[in-house]
């Protein structure tokens, strides 16, 4: 299952509150252990050897240490691989399980763990989750000052030597750099951390003219975002974009080949606009997260001519190093923040056109998008009709007049093709009403809910012609998915409430026949009624019906001081019975015990539900409990007897497993505290050979 947007919003409250490395790796394990349903989680420093920074077992405290599981030590082979883009995941002997973050996102850490089912789509099926653990990565990679401390350490060291004596500018600068640090850290937006970076090394550091460049990988191109003229003001380069592999060899092969954060060309031509303005240093200040390159800030000495020393470049790698930290940290910060507020403001709209309306004027003003409209689809993509877009000077417009067919370009295609992936065409003709206005960048983002295309969202740069970062389009997509969880969420909303204006109209107009009509209007809610509690494919209660009726049985049996019994069944190799037989087949067999179950337990006190996957639950009330026990092996045999074929069990045929607890009156335990301890119990029946009951014992 996915986080709901609630889910998010806490989360991201408890992420602000997060003053240590141990609170976030208690956040992590507890969403990963809620979503994953693993019985124990535990989280790896990889760097420089294996080491354990947390780990917890379920319905127990976490615990920190750097002692490595001996479990765990004993089922996974190290190093592990780690892929630059994607997550790499890896099963140990049906035990334990690894998962590693991207490079792009942790160089160090990765989460071992234990749960029955996982696996990669699980995350592809999820985009929230897998958001949150990506930025959890970031949070986990960034988490403290330490390592900045220790540049500054051996800055101080290097720049001591190279100041010969000036030990008092010396401990000016370190305090300013560590003021600048804070300055930065502090900044509201990653745009306000560009600028401010800039200015920064002007004033206070006292340097010429620095401009600070991103690194697109994909398109292995270089976007501005803020520079200085010759005069030494700030200018806005965003609508610049240059070839990456125009730089020079020395520049292109430090941030490349090597891990250094800082070289310098000296007594080199400097350029403005591409014209040479003057002679002096030229540097580069290489900003990295990890072994990944995000990018840098060129510096030269154009204006007042001060040649660079010993203590310059010590002091201007250790401005490199730092504020590669905020920048990276900035960015995960500002994708929680704007996926916190884009749910809010859009969970907040009304109506579907009330969440484009507002889609549309968020992607404008926390995307910085130029031009954004938004288009729906009714039946899967074949045809789209309008809701809000802009005009040409970016004003919102209604363009719910619109409806065709879907158009058949090519960015089109590609974004149907590709889901939760921004389609872009650079360079691309920019159309307005069908007759083109412009050139720039054109990009799609396909909407998609239940595996149905619901939409696009359409973006380009036409007004202020800004190059499309890297991270914009990461935003973009995270921003996608939040939009399209509250389109289905609204849409099934006015379904709803069209629903019920039809019936109400019906109702008007047969009003001679009032009371056949309001008999069947009461068949159909209480039809409603039952199928909102009932599995759809077995016919039984479904869990969100258990869920009810044990917390019902559960307070009556501790009020009247009655025998309670909760009973977990699991199919047998079941997963095997569907790999080998097919899901229709699966499906069968399952509506087959479901049946059985309910010859067996169909008295007024039992209450048999669908528990999930192959799993069914059984909760009873008032019965002693051997004549419970009697009554569930019954079952179990009588399933046996049935000799449904089954060529992967060990008997040959369909079997099942059943677990069983019963209240102790003298503490009772919560709801969850009994399923836990059936299903415990069940695992028990399991290891002891299936096919057989086994009852929880303290």
């Amino acid at each position: 299952m996915d986080l709901l947007s609630q889910q998010i919003h806490d989360l991201q409250r408890q992420l602000d509150r997060c003053n240590q490395q141990r609170d976030v790796l208690a956040l992590l394990i507890d969403t990963f252990s809620m979503v994953i349903d693993a019985t124990q989680v535990c989280v790896l420093d990889l760097h420089p050897k294996p080491y354990q920074l947390a780990s917890q077992k379920r319905n127990q405290a976490c615990q920190y240490s750097a002692e490595l599981d001996p479990d765990l030590a004993n089922h996974i082979a190290f190093p592990l691989t780690r892929r630059q883009t994607t997550w790499y995941h890896q099963q140990y002997d049906q035990t334990w399980q690894i998962l590693v973050w991207p490079a792009k996102v942790n160089t160090r850490l990765c989460i071992a763990f234990q749960a029955p089912l996982f696996s990669l789509s699980q995350l592809d099926q999820a985009p929230l989750f897998e958001s949150v653990l990506r930025q959890l990565g970031y949070r986990l990679q960034l988490d403290g000052y330490q390592q900045v401390n220790v540049q500054f350490s051996a800055a101080s060291e290097n720049m001591e030597q190279a100041a010969q004596g000036d030990s008092k500018k010396f401990a000016e600068s370190l305090i300013l750099l560590q003021n600048i640090n804070l300055q930065l850290s502090n900044a509201d937006s990653l745009d306000q951390l560009h600028r401010e970076a800039v200015e920064s090394l002007r004033t206070p550091l006292n340097y010429d003219r620095a401009a600070l460049f991103l690194l697109n990988p994909q398109s292995s191109t270089m976007n501005p975002t803020y520079g200085t003229d010759e005069q030494g003001n700030t200018t806005d380069e965003h609508s610049h974009v240059y070839d990456m592999h125009k730089m020079s060899p020395l520049f292109m092969h430090t941030c490349l080949h090597t891990q250094e954060y800082f070289v310098v060309l000296e007594d080199v031509p400097l350029f403005s606009d591409q014209n040479v303005v003057g002679h002096g240093w030229n540097a580069m200040l290489v900003l990295r997260d990890g072994s990944n390159l995000l990018g840098w800030i060129a510096l030269d000495n154009l204006i007042n001519q001060r040649p660079i020393t010993p203590y310059d470049k010590e002091l201007l790698r250790s401005f490199a190093y730092m504020f590669s930290q905020i920048l990276v940290r900035k960015r995960a910060e500002e994708n929680l923040k704007m996926l916190y507020n884009s749910s809010e403001t859009l969970s907040a709209a009304k109506t579907e056109l009330d969440v484009c309306y507002q889609a549309v004027s968020l992607a404008q003003q926390q995307l910085m998008l130029d031009r954004v409209a938004i288009f729906l689809s009714d039946d899967n993509g074949a045809t789209i009709r309008g809701t809000y877009g802009t005009d040409l000077q970016g004003n919102i417009v209604d363009e719910t007049w619109y409806n065709t067919p879907t158009p058949k370009t090519d960015l089109i295609k590609q974004a149907i093709q590709n889901e939760d992936v921004l389609a872009i065409e650079d360079p691309a003709t920019l159309y307005h009403n069908n007759r083109p206005v412009g050139t720039g960048w054109n990009a799609i983002l396909q909407l998609r809910s239940n595996h149905r295309v619901i939409g696009f969202l359409f973006a380009d740069n036409l007004i202020n012609g800004y190059a499309l970062s890297l991270h914009a389009q990461q935003l973009i997509r995270i921003f996608g998915t939040t939009l399209s969880e509250m389109l289905a969420r609204k849409q099934a909303e006015q379904n709803l409430i069209q629903l019920n204006k039809e019936l109400e109209q019906k109702v008007t107009q047969r009003t001679q026949q009032l009371e056949a009509s309001n008999q069947a209007l009461a068949n159909t809610n209480a039809k409603l009624n039952r199928l909102i509690i009932t599995d759809p494919l077995t016919g039984v209660a479904n869990r969100r019906s258990l869920d009810s009726s044990l917390q019902l049985a559960l307070q009556h049996a501790c009020r009247q001081q009655l025998s309670l019994h909760v009973v977990m069944f699991d199919i047998d190799f079941f997963k095997s019975y569907n790999d080998h037989y097919g899901h229709l087949e699966g499906d069968e067999t399952l509506k087959q015990v479901a049946a059985l179950l309910s010859q067996h337990f169909r008295r007024a006190d039992d209450s048999l539900a669908r528990f999930g996957g192959e799993e069914f639950a059984l909760v009873i009330q008032g019965q002693p409990q051997q004549e419970v026990i009697e009554r569930v092996n019954q079952a179990i045999h009588s399933l046996a007897d049935l000799a449904i074929p089954n060529l992967h069990s060990e008997l040959g045929k369909v079997t099942i497993s059943a677990g069983m607890t019963t209240l102790d009156l003298a503490s009772p335990p919560s709801v969850n505290t009994l399923l836990n301890q059936a299903d415990i119990a069940l695992y028990q029946a399991k290891r002891q050979g299936k096919n057989r009951l086994a009852l929880f014992r303290t």
